[in-house]
């Protein structure tokens, strides 16, 4: 895959500047001919940039480069990955492996050096930055999904600007997931964690979410979110009382029939002694999404909404485009409102089952940027190489 991105701004006391961004990336998974228990797995991206501005802050990236080796007792990943397990999750270097306890459960443990914040190329040591941790996961107890979690996770940044990104991050958490399907129409799920870290055990995060579906048309839904700040060692908000926040969502959904459908919400959120709202409504159809929002209340106010369509122009050619307005204040007693608007349009067009060409333009107005204007190109080829 190889692409040209190239925008232009205009700001209040730089002018207009104009920018080019060239990229290219691939991902393959290399498979043996007689033993395709054994593969190879590479995801990169490597970027240049021109222009007015040449700066790299997107980077080379490489986000996976691991070998695999799967049997029936065990999977094996050696090198760069992305490990999602429970509570734990995030890029390391190092191995993963997932022990298949016949048909009762699978046991998921992982080792190795995290990898930096932007994914480059470079290898961290392991007194500096490291990840371990392991999951268990079932569908043999009271006929539900049950998971338990725990991670140990910590990075020291160097003493240095560039690596202002690394901040220090220390991760000592136990999780509990919890899914069942009561009913055909009634299902609960729940994540519950609890952080460690530094001697302490605190309870400082929980997820409910219920689903029930009253008739074959609609379905109702509830939301529970719980937090505690989680504050980095290295931060000034390490100084101050932090207090934890909840929110509650009820939502529902009405299926017109096969392609549109109707959905609403709306939540409240409870801080320390202040609180907020948020709404939102809208459909989704085969060709066309519309997307209403307003929240006010503690945590500002801001009323918007997004709308897209996808258009299928020819079998190998389809338009697509998007647009998103809105006007917010930063705070609740804020005098005057400001003004956001963002669109999209575009082409995809696939010449072979094996080649796509991309277009798209881009167009962003808000307090910052008076005029930005963006333009995308994208050719990019799937490869296979044997059966």
């Amino acid at each position: 895959m190889a692409g040209l991105y190239s925008w232009g701004s205009e700001l209040p006391d730089e002018g207009n500047l104009t920018h080019y961004r060239f990229f290219q990336g691939g991902r393959f998974q290399i498979k043996g001919t007689k033993n395709r228990n054994v593969s190879f797995n590479l995801s990169y991206r490597a970027v240049k940039s021109f222009g007015d501005y040449t700066g790299n802050e997107y980077g080379n990236r490489l986000y996976n480069a691991y070998l695999r080796i799967t049997s029936k007792v065990v999977d094996l990943n050696l090198g760069r990955q992305y490990v999602f397990a429970g509570v734990g999750y995030g890029t390391m270097d190092g191995a993963k492996a997932t022990f298949h306890l016949g048909d009762y459960a699978d046991l998921v443990s992982y080792a190795g050096t995290v990898s930096s914040a932007h994914e480059g190329f470079e290898f961290q040591e392991w007194d500096r930055s490291h990840m371990f941790g392991v999951h268990l996961k079932t569908d043999r107890l009271w006929d539900s999904d049950l998971g338990l979690s725990f991670i140990n996770k910590e990075r020291t940044p160097n003493n240095s600007y560039s690596d202002s990104r690394n901040r220090s991050q220390e991760s000592h958490l136990f999780g509990l997931d919890f899914r069942k399907d009561f009913t055909p129409r009634w299902m609960t799920s729940t994540r519950l964690e609890m952080d460690v870290a530094d001697g302490e055990h605190r309870f400082d995060r929980a997820e409910v979410y219920t689903r029930v579906r009253p008739g074959q048309k609609w379905f109702l839904s509830g939301e529970y979110y719980y937090r505690k700040p989680r504050i980095r060692r290295n931060s000034i908000f390490r100084v101050f009382r932090q207090y934890d926040n909840q929110e509650v969502w009820m939502k529902a959904t009405v299926q017109v029939n096969n392609t549109w459908s109707l959905y609403g919400g709306v939540s409240g959120i409870f801080y320390h002694d202040e609180s907020a709202t948020r709404l939102n409504a809208g459909f989704t159809g085969g060709l066309v999404t519309v997307n209403l929002f307003k929240t006010l209340g503690y945590a500002g106010s801001i009323d918007g909404g997004t709308g897209g369509f996808q258009i299928p122009l020819h079998p190998r050619v389809t338009a697509l485009g998007g647009i998103y307005l809105s006007r917010y204040k930063l705070y609740e007693d804020a005098d005057d409102y400001d003004n956001m608007a963002s669109s999209y349009w575009g082409l995809s067009w696939m010449p072979t089952d094996d080649w796509t060409v991309d277009a798209e333009a881009q167009a962003l107005h808000n307090k910052v940027f008076s005029r930005d204007m963006r333009f995308f190109f994208r050719l990019s080829r799937r490869v296979s190489l044997g059966r």
